[in-house]
C-alpha cells in the first residue's frame, strides 16, 4: 500500500497558484451531466454534496495540466484511493467510477532534478539473468533494461531504474515468472499478465503504455543474491537543508506536518532543498 507524508509549508522558488484552472468532475463518462469546477482543496462528502456533486456519483474527470487529484472511496479521505494526474474520461477503467466519497485536489509543480537510478539500469548488451524478468526500452530487447524480483512497482520505482513512463517495449519472462502490467499508476487502469517473453508489446496494445507493474515468482524459483531495489534509508522521508542531500535535518514518519510541526522539529520556514524518499512512500508538499 502507498504511504503518504504531507508537509503543509512554504517553498520558497515555486511559482504562484494557477488563477483560472480547475478540476471539473462530471456525473457521467465522457465527461457528460452537469459539470462542477472545484479549486485545489480537500473536499469530504458533506463539502462535495455542497457544491452539488452527490456522493458515489462522479464519474469522469477534467483534470488540467499542473494540477493532481487523490480521490477517496470512503469519505474523510479514507478507504482506497488513487492519484490522476490527467483527466480520466471514464472512471469505469480505474473501479472508481460511482464510488468516490471525498476528493484532495493540489496544483503539481515540475520539479528539474537529474535522473539518479539507485538499481541496475544500462544499455542491453546481453540477455539479462535468466531467473529474473526483465523489461527493455525497445522491441527485441534492446535499449535500456532494467530486472525485478517479486513485488509491486510504482512509476517512481521504474523511474529509479532508469525507465521513464509509457517506454517499456519489449519483456523477458522466465519460466515460472509472471508480470502484470498496468496502464496507469499504482497498478490502476488497464491491465494485462505475462507469462512468457514478449519481443514487442506492439502487439498486445501495451508498447509505451506501461506505468507500473508488478513481478511474482513461483515458490521453487530461487532468488538472486543480490537484491535488485537498493536498500530504503532509516525514515521513510528525510529533509535537508542544502540540496544533493547536505545539511541533513530531520527524519519523518508517515503523518501531516504543518509549519508549527516542523518548526517545533527544528525546521525553520522555506528551509527545505532536497528530500529523499524511501520506495513505496509519497511526500506531497504544500506551498501554504
Amino acid at each position: 500500500m502507498k504511504k503518504v507524508v504531507q508537509l503543509f509549508v512554504l517553498l520558497c522558488g515555486i511559482g504562484p497558484a494557477m488563477a483560472f484552472a480547475n478540476v471539473t468532475f462530471y456525473g457521467e463518462c465522457e465527461y457528460q451531466g452537469n459539470g462542477i469546477a472545484l479549486s485545489p482543496g480537500d473536499y469530504t462528502a458533506a463539502e462535495l454534496a455542497r457544491f452539488g456533486i452527490p456522493e458515489d456519483r462522479i464519474s469522469s474527470i477534467n483534470v488540467p495540466k499542473g494540477f493532481v487529484v487523490t480521490v477517496h472511496e470512503n469519505d474523510n479521505f479514507e478507504g482506497r484511493y488513487g492519484t490522476l494526474r490527467r483527466s480520466d474520461s471514464c472512471l469505469d477503467g480505474d473501479r472508481f467510477s460511482n464510488i468516490i466519497s471525498s476528493v484532495s485536489i493540489r496544483e503539481a509543480f515540475a520539479t528539474t532534478a537529474p535522473a539518479k537510478p539507485s538499481v541496475i539500469a544500462q544499455e542491453a548488451t546481453q540477455p539479462a539473468s535468466s531467473s529474473l524478468v526483465t523489461v527493455y526500452s525497445e522491441c527485441n530487447f534492446r535499449g535500456i533494461e532494467a530486472s525485478f524480483e517479486a513485488g509491486e512497482y510504482n512509476l517512481a520505482q521504474l523511474e529509479k531504474l532508469g525507465l521513464p513512463n509509457n517506454s517499456i517495449s519489449s519483456i523477458r519472462v522466465p519460466k515460472g515468472a509472471v508480470i502484470t502490467v498496468f496502464e496507469n499508476d499504482f497498478l490502476r487502469g488497464r491491465a494485462g499478465s505475462l507469462s512468457h517473453s514478449d519481443e514487442c508489446l506492439v502487439n498486445d496494445n501495451f508498447n509505451d503504455l506501461i506505468t507500473s507493474l508488478s513481478v511474482r515468482y513461483t515458490t521453487d524459483l530461487t532468488a538472486p543474491a543480490t537484491p535488485v531495489v537498493a536498500a530504503e534509508p532509516s525514515a521513510p522521508v528525510t529533509l535537508y537543508k542544502g540540496c544533493d542531500y547536505t545539511d541533513r535535518s530531520v527524519d519523518l514518519d508517515v503523518g501531516e506536518y504543518n509549519l508549527s510541526h516542523l518548526v517545533a522539529l527544528g525546521l525553520a520556514n522555506n528551509s527545505i532543498s532536497s528530500i529523499k524518499v524511501s520506495d513505496g512512500y509519497q511526500v506531497e508538499l504544500f506551498i501554504n
